[in-house]
């Protein structure tokens, strides 16, 4: 019912934002993008602070201490540079732009020093800063972590955490989804049945490389609206999208059941009620041995008045397939279609009152599964019918905030819906051989309020205190029979409600030291209901209170250096549970709980620094795991399987080898294993818990030149290993899969408003198996294979208007 509407809405905004696109050409001064900001005079390192939370930007500072100085209120529509030019006015400092995400604070030149301050004087009073030339040292910028709800920056946040900053991480990351942009990360991994039907995982923490009734592990966002609860992730597109955050370990004291792996949250851009601005992007790419791709997206910023903006952003993709089907005499037949888009309002008055409406929805849809047998040609399988997948997601939230002086208030409401339907081949289980297909279909509403008030003192102490509730219902229907009259199995329902209050404080304990308490009190109840055909019915229910505390402590031994440790828990809902074969009956399973210790050490804090790493060590217990798996026969379940560890290391290192060129590299390696299997499970062959390899490491270079004050040449490469994993662990699942080397190059050339690319995905056409399952009624005779994408050639042209 509220997903029509919104489906209504979006498909008008997508249709408008591409054909109502401004058409004249603004000059660089006027293309420049503009943000709304509410800042308050304070310290002005506060308020860089604040200013790099609300534009997204990287703003960094050159041998200055910023807590020396005071900034006057800054509130309004303002580009980067006028901002910056405000808040350092009447100070003795200056800034560089480098470009429209990242700028520098410096010391003005000797020979125009302000005067100097005195006793009487408020410090920051001096002359009007002046101009710098600029400059190419490069150093690290300050960034806020918005997902730790008290606006921590990056370099002394007390946890691992990454953020990806979509506008430098190369063009094809705008349009190759969520998934495609934090692959990169060692610490992540995803099953690759297809678009739209993928599990993530964070730092090791996986139940299961199956879709089912189990709650996910890790929690989605999208600004402050969650995007789902269980099911797959709906792989949204990035068009016009400033950053990931990708907060690693469990995040249950702030962010409640389901998040027992981390977080990953997507921040937007926000419209803009002073300037009309637009965007177009578009791309052509050519897959060996497979058939072509391409997309279209465009974006539009409309003010209304001086404290209202609509945004609107509208895209379609179409990716080839290459996997061809000698069973039915096809070729190429898994391509898949993409087609969305977000309408975003924004209202802010003088009161520093901004309220933002949000709708998005996206629709994916794969002609048939990607997957191949070892025993054919490469990329090559044999089947009786097609396995088509259709999704669609929806989403509408409210969000109200207000900015004080050392204060924030934040209120959200959001609703959304989510449908998945696949198709599976059965003819397998038909004792003729003859077609047979599995139909599944899942149906999720969920909907979330959250309301918290967060503090930020200039000596360093910060909280956050909350409410949230959260209610998810999720439908799945199961049918099977032939295809064109299959005939329903069973329907299962379960309801998921949780109510919490919620609460953390940072403490600065001494100039090096600071101590942090927090704790979710949370009230949670499952209510499941099964339907067989047959009139077998069940109608379970179970409540209970739950306190997640978290704790950490991180010190500062010197002005590069930070040390830290943590403690966090978290959880996921029980439910029900359908067996379809002979000899599983209808089950519940049971909560999970999970207890982390890490403990880390950050280099590269300070702003000039040009040589940055992390290191963080991290230990898991995971009692009562929920995992959907499958039975001899193929037919989905779900059940606790018992007790495990994991624990493990991740590495991280940046270097700034010259003006010019830089080089990364992140590393991670993790044991797990069911310690203690359940009464009624069976372990496989590897007591490893499945779909995380042993091993993953990542190394890149980026080279980039500036050829004028309005062209830029910029090259990068990423070599990605992935290790040997396991597709499952019970007894019929236990396959390899992984083990693997991709390599991915870019070339990217801008002047002015106009940005080509040239992107070489696979550079050298790997065939390696990167997930052990497309089928799986059929998957126990391992020869099921899912190749990567075959070398990919894309150009690519973003152009701002």
């Amino acid at each position: 019912m509220v997903a029509n509407p919104i489906k209504l809405l979006l498909k008008l905004a997508i249709f408008s934002a591409i054909l109502a696109t401004p058409i004249p050409m603004l000059s660089p001064a006027e293309a420049a993008e503009r943000y709304s900001l509410v800042i308050p005079s304070g310290n002005l390192s506060q308020s860089i602070s604040r200013l790099s939370s609300q534009s997204g930007a990287s703003i960094g500072s050159v041998d200055v201490s910023l807590n020396d100085y005071r900034a006057s209120a800054l509130r309004g529509k303002y580009t980067l540079r006028q901002a910056l030019k405000k808040l350092l006015r009447n100070t003795d400092l200056d800034f560089v732009v480098l470009n429209e995400r990242t700028a520098r604070i410096i010391r003005r030149p000797a020979r125009t020093v302000a005067r100097p301050v005195s006793k009487k004087q408020e410090p920051g009073r001096g002359k009007s800063a002046v101009q710098a030339p600029p400059t190419t040292n490069i150093e690290t910028p300050i960034i806020v972590v918005t997902a730790s709800k008290q606006g921590s920056p990056l370099k002394d946040f007390a946890g691992s955490a990454v953020i990806v900053d979509i506008a430098t991480a190369g063009q094809v990351a705008e349009s190759e989804g969520l998934e495609g942009l934090i692959s990169r990360l060692p610490t992540t991994a995803q099953t690759n049945l297809g678009l739209g039907r993928n599990k993530l995982f964070l730092r090791g923490i996986a139940d299961s490389s199956l879709i089912g009734t189990t709650q996910s592990t890790i929690g989605l966002y999208m600004d402050e609206t969650r995007l789902s609860y269980s099911g797959s992730n709906p792989d949204l597109r990035t068009y016009d999208q400033s950053r990931v955050e990708v907060l690693e370990g469990p995040q249950g004291t702030l962010f409640g059941a389901g998040t027992i792996g981390g977080i990953i949250k997507i921040v937007t851009n926000k419209p803009e009620p002073d300037a009309v601005s637009g965007a177009v992007w578009s791309s052509l790419g050519a897959s060996e041995g497979g058939g072509a791709s391409y997309d279209l997206a465009s974006m539009v910023n409309l003010p209304v008045n001086e404290n209202l903006a609509v945004r609107a952003v509208g895209y379609y993709q179409h990716d080839g397939g290459y996997i061809d089907d000698v069973g039915r005499d096809l070729n190429n037949v898994n391509s898949s279609e993409v087609f969305g888009g977000r309408l975003a309002l924004r209202y802010q008055n003088r009161d520093n009152w901004i309220v933002d409406l949000n709708l998005l929805h996206q629709s994916n849809e794969t002609r048939d599964g990607q997957y191949s047998e070892r025993d054919q040609l490469e990329r090559t399988r044999s089947s009786l019918v097609a396995q088509p997948f259709d999704g669609d997601f929806s989403s509408g939230s409210l969000t109200a905030s207000k900015q004080w002086d050392k204060f924030k208030l934040i209120s959200s409401l959001a609703y959304v819906e989510q449908r998945n339907f696949s198709t599976f081949d059965a003819s397998i289980l038909s004792p003729t051989m003859a077609a047979m297909t599995f139909n599944e279909e899942i149906k999720g509403n969920l909907l979330t309020h959250e309301t918290r008030l967060s503090w930020r003192s200039d000596s360093g102490h910060s909280a956050v205190v909350g409410i949230a509730y959260l209610d998810n219902r999720d439908i799945v229907t199961l049918e099977m029979g032939t295809p064109d009259a299959p005939e329903r199995l069973s329907q299962t329902e379960n309801d998921n409600l949780e109510a919490a209050l919620f609460g953390e404080a940072s403490y600065q304990v001494s100039d090096d030291i600071t101590a942090s308490l927090g704790g979710r009190l949370a009230y949670s109840k499952s209510v499941a209901e099964v339907v067989i055909d047959g009139g077998q019915e069940l109608d379970p229910s179970r409540a209970r209170v739950r306190l997640l505390p978290k704790a950490a402590l991180a010190w500062k031994p010197d002005s590069n250096g930070l040390i830290y440790a943590s403690y966090q828990e978290g959880f996921r809902s029980g439910g029900i549970s359908i067996g379809l074969g002979a000899n599983n009956p209808i089950t519940q399973f049971a909560s999970d709980t999970i207890q982390t210790s890490e403990a880390g050490i950050k280099i590269g804090r300070r702003a000039d620094s040009r040589f940055s790493a992390d290191f963080a060590f991290f230990y898991s217990k995971w009692n009562n795991i929920q995992a959907d798996l499958i039975d001899e026969a193929g037919f989905p379940r779900t059940t606790n399987i018992g007790n495990g560890l994991v624990y493990g290391v991740s590495l991280g290192a940046n270097w700034a080898v010259t003006d010019h060129l830089s080089v990364y590299g992140r590393y991670f390696a993790n044991e797990s294993e069911l310690t203690e299997a359940a009464a009624n499970f069976v372990v496989g062959d590897e007591s490893r818990l499945p779909n995380i390899a042993e091993m993953g490491a990542n190394v890149g270079w980026v080279w980039a030149l500036a050829l004028s004050d309005n062209r830029e040449l910029t090259f990068q490469s990423d070599i990605r290993y992935v290790g040997t994993s396991q597709l499952g662990i019970d007894p019929f699942l236990s396959l390899e899969q992984g083990k693997y080397v991709l390599v991915n190059s870019s070339a990217q050339y801008q002047i002015n408003q106009w940005k080509f690319s040239l992107n070489v995905n696979n550079l050298f056409n790997s065939e390696a198996n990167s997930f052990a399952l497309g089928n799986p009624f059929s998957v126990a005779d391992g020869l099921q294979i899912t190749p990567l994408r075959p070398r990919t050639v894309t150009l690519g042209v973003k152009v701002k208007l």
